[in-house]
This record gives C-alpha cells, structure tokens and sequence, in this order.
C-alpha cells in the first residue's frame, strides 16, 4: 500500500518557501499512514518574472528508505529543503542572485510519495518518484511564445492556457527535459497494437524504442517511460518517434527485428535517435519557412514526390500514401499539442490497473498533471494562497501552515476525481501578471478568488492565477468547463485533518515528535510509550460499537470471524 501527496504552489519569497514546506510536511505526515517504510519527493520549479516566461527550470529528486527511529515525512522535507530555498532565493527574471524582495515569481510543482513495497524491493532505486531517464538538456527545443522571445536569448515557455488552442508562435532555445511521475496502485497491462501485453513486457519495448535500460524492476516505473514517449511538444525529434510508433510501425516485433517476443535477448532495432533527429530537421524547416495551415499538404506532396532530402530516405520511400499522410499528420499534433496532460489522458485510456498517478514534466515547469482510477484522488484549491494541494488521503488536502485557517471560513475548491470511471486533472499556475482577467491592485478581491469558466474546457481562479481542465477516461472526453464548475468543484471550509485533539497515539503522532532517546527525537519510543493510549481507544470504540445497532466494527469482526470457522471447518487438516 502507498500514497500520493503534492503540492503546486507559487512563491514570492523565502517565507512563502517556508510556508509550503510546512503543508508538504503535514500532508506526508498523513499520507505516511498508507506506508512509511520509503518515499520520495521531487521539486520542479521556474522563475517567473514579471513579464515574459518562466525560465531557470530546475527538478531536484530525493528519495530515502525510512530510518527505523525517524519520521519519514519530516526527513524527506529535511532532503529538498535547501534546495527550494536557494531556488527561490536565487529567482528573477536574469537568472542573477538577489533578494527575495525582487518582482519576480517561483513556480513549485512538489510531488511526494510514501509507500509500503508490494511491486517491488524497499530500496532506494526502486522508491518513487520515478524517471525513465534522467533530466537532461535538449538543444532545438521550441516551446509556445504568446510573446516575443526574450532579448537574452533564454528559454520561453506559454504559460497562458489558452495558448495551446491557438496557432503557435514559437521561439527557439535549449530545455530541460524529462518526466517525473509517482503512482499509486498496481499497473498490470498496457494496450499495444491491438493485444494487452504485460508491463514487464511493455518495458522491453520501451527500452527499444527510447534506448534507453529500465532503471527498476516495478511496474510505475514503466508509466514514466510511456510518458518519456508520449510527451512531445516542442519538440521535433520526439514527435516523429512517438509517430512512428503509431502510424508506421505494427507491431511489438517491428523494434526488435521482427522477433514478436520480444525477450531480453531481441535485437534492438527501433528507429534510432540520428533517424529520428534527421526527420524532426526536415520537418522543422518546412514549418519555419511557411504558414502553419500550409506545412502538412507540402510535407506530404514533398515526400510522395520523393523530392529533395526525401529522396535519400529508403524507409520513407518503402511507405504507402496512407502511411505517410498519417505520419506527418501525426507528428505535427505531437509538435504542436502533445503535452504531459494529454500525454497522461492517452496513457489511462490504453492502461489496465489501478491508478493514483502524479505526472510533471519539465519542459511545462508550472503544470501538474494527476489521474486517478481504481485509487482515489483529490485536489484542493486555496486561490488565496495561490495554492493547490493533490494526493490520495482526504485529510491531506486540508492541512494548512496558517494558525487560525481552520473554521475561520476560509474556504477550499475541492475536487474529488472519478476513480470509477477514471479522471485526469491538469493544474496549471501563471504569475499575476499573467493570469487572464486580473484587475489592478496588491490584494486579489473575493469575486477574483472564485472560479469561473475562462473556455469551454477550463476553470480559473483569476486572483490565484490557477486553472484546471479535466477528462473523463471511460467517455474519452474533457469535461465541459461549465460541469467541471457545477459538478465536480465543491466549495468546503479548509478543516483540521482527522486527528485526536490531544496527545497520544493515532495520526496526531505523525504530526509532532515528543519522545527523545539519547536526545534525539524518537519516533520507536514515543509509538512504543502510546501503545497504551492507542489500545483504551480500540477497546472504547468497540464498546460502543457493542451497545450502538449497525455498528461496522461489529458487523465486520461477525462476518470475518464466522468466514474464519467456516475455513477452518472445511480445513482436511483440521
């Protein structure tokens, strides 16, 4: 068993940076009741000055297996706190050290994980959060520019989210990229041209199409590198991959020289990262030498034509009219559209399993995608904070740093997501500056702190600068805005999590250490010393239980017991 907790949030300054890390700690408090045995957090973050794009993207990962005499979540915030904080410290829009008081914004997208191992061994390769491969940088990366590109020549990313619908201006510039996820549940099988095949063997082929090795022996670690294929915006090299994987290719074998088993042993023979550089250029000049709505029909009359550089490509020339229209038909999408968002959605559609999923990807630094099927999911947002709060426990969702936040009316925007049918949620931050429909003035109104419909897909808190958009697996559809608002947001007061209100035993334990050994805080002695407390209550509650008609605890204890004789009655052994 295990959970998910995390946090995107936008920081001005080293007491914001504080602040978060208090709730990050609370909320893996509460999540370490799901497994406190490992976990992990990684922290993806950008600069986000005043006024043209986020830049300075770093992702920092830490992952520990938990000290018999130490609490887990205050370790793993120990682990990337200075990180954050010199991250935050060292934020304006030069990239260039100075005081916290400077205009510019940190975006911090934290994604934690606690776990007890089921899937795989509780050691450190093997704890989430997981990356197929390592973050790296890419140079001839392009990315959404509503604005011109920067006089410096640094990276700029779109954060408007209504820029995706938009044709794209693009600019030019060298990215961090990769893909961070953690999960919740158990990935069984993945639905690959056609058939249902295992995760152990979908790794196989991933490690031929990426060329890259499985880093572990789990199953999430596969969801990272489905998302390492899938995520392709911006990015042209990726985009003709993952097409070719889609349109071109028909089979598992086609990666490992037609051997359909695709075994350890199979040769690798999935199309190669020269290949696939080589195409992404060809396609790039043609889409920076003319209008956007004309680059498709030329790319396919160029290649049919076998016409210039074309001409030279033997596995090109070997494609039907059908193959090729659908390829550079494709890859333009994956260019243009295929973000971590979209990226998860197709994931869940194809997968078998049960799903709590926490995806970020660096080259969209202010954006969490999360997903949840047969595991629940929640988020949270507290505009004012300009804040959101994701994870698997409930209670995760309310814990605050703010003395005095719970039962003072401050209220939430909670969204529990559908693990039935199966959702998909993406959280997106934009600076004030940037966020669409902002009045002037320091402190954000009341009508500016409830959501509103900004498109037919998306919700924004305008004083938060947050947004959300969702998509229903089962339907394979977004979720209207309009219902997004009405049906699935449900406006609480932030509450105090479910916690005794005095010391002893149960969750409040998680929250604070009172018990040293050798003057240090010790977490064995201070479970050891609340046994006591934690039995009087079993035995209280079961008191009631005994005494209060329909009691579950009763009527659990009867059936479970009675299924135990029963077993035990047909046992030959006796």
């Amino acid at each position: 068993m295990c959970g998910n907790f995390g946090l995107l949030a936008l920081v001005a300054g080293a007491q914001d940076a504080e602040q978060i890390l208090e709730v990050l700690r609370q909320m893996g408090a509460v999540t370490e009741l799901r497994g406190a045995l490992g976990g992990g957090l990684a922290a993806v973050s950008c600069s986000m000055p005043a006024a043209g794009a986020p830049r300075n993207v770093t992702v920092k990962r830490a992952r520990l297996v938990a000290r018999k005499r130490a609490i887990l979540s205050e370790d793993l915030v120990g682990a990337i706190k200075d990180h954050v904080l010199r991250v935050v410290s060292t934020a304006t829009p030069c990239g260039l050290p100075c005081s916290t008081s400077s205009s510019s914004e940190v975006a911090i997208a934290l994604l934690g994980h606690t776990r007890y191992p089921t899937s795989s061994r509780n050691i450190t390769r093997e704890l989430h959060p997981h990356e197929w491969q390592p973050p790296r940088w890419e140079s001839g990366t392009w990315f959404p520019a509503p604005a011109a590109a920067p006089a410096d020549g640094a990276v700029g990313i779109c954060i408007d989210p209504a820029a995706s619908a938009r044709a794209m201006e693009l600019a030019r510039g060298k990215a961090l990229v990769g893909i961070t996820i953690t999960h919740n549940g158990d990935f069984e099988e993945y639905e690959l041209f056609g058939q249902r095949v295992s995760n152990q063997v979908l790794g196989r082929w991933l490690e031929r199409v990426l060329h890259t090795a499985s880093p572990t022996s789990g199953d999430s670690p596969k969801i990272a590198g489905l998302l390492e294929l899938l995520v392709t915006k911006g990015r042209w090299a990726a985009a003709v991959r993952s097409a070719w994987c889609s349109t071109i290719a028909s089979c598992m074998g086609d990666v490992a020289g037609g051997d359909g088993s695709l075994t350890r042993d199979s040769p690798d023979t999935g199309p190669t990262p020269v290949w696939c550089n080589r195409i992404g250029r060809r396609f790039e000049e043609q889409y920076s030498s003319m209008d956007a709505d004309q680059v498709e029909a030329s790319l396919v009359a160029d290649i049919l034509a076998r016409k210039g550089d074309w001409a030279e490509e033997a596995e090109v020339r070997s494609w039907t009219e059908n193959e090729v229209g659908d390829f550079i038909h494709q890859v333009l999408w994956n260019f243009n559209h295929a973000d971590v968002y979209s990226a998860l959605c197709e994931f869940m559609i194809k997968a078998h399993g049960s799903f709590g999923v926490q995806a970020s990807s660096a080259m969209e630094p202010n954006t969490v995608a999360i997903a949840a099927k047969g595991q629940t999911m929640r988020v949270a947002v507290d505009a004012k904070a300009r804040l959101v709060l994701y994870g698997s426990e409930g209670s995760a969702i309310h814990v605050s740093s703010e003395p005095g936040s719970v039962g003072n009316g401050q209220r939430l925007h909670v969204m529990r997501l559908d693990s039935i049918q199966g959702e998909v949620v993406e959280i997106h931050v934009a600076s004030d500056q940037q966020a669409p429909a902002m009045t002037d003035g320091d402190t954000p109104t009341a009508q500016q702190l409830r959501p509103r419909v900004m498109d037919p897909e998306r919700v924004v808190w305008p004083g938060g600068c947050i947004s959300l958009r969702a998509f229903n697996v089962a339907s394979r559809c977004a979720i209207p805005s309009h219902k997004l608002l009405h049906e699935h947001l449900e406006a609480s007061p932030r509450r105090a999590p479910r916690l005794p209100d005095h010391g002893g035993g149960g969750f409040f334990s998680r929250f604070r250490s009172t018990f040293f050994a050798d003057g240090a805080p010790d977490a064995v002695a201070r479970d050891l010393q609340r046994i006591p407390d934690v039995l009087g209550r079993i035995t209280s509650k079961w008191r009631v239980g005994l005494s209060a008609i329909g009691s579950k605890n009763l009527r659990t204890a009867a059936k479970f017991s009675a299924k135990l004789r029963e077993a035990m009655d047909h046992d030959p052994k006796g």
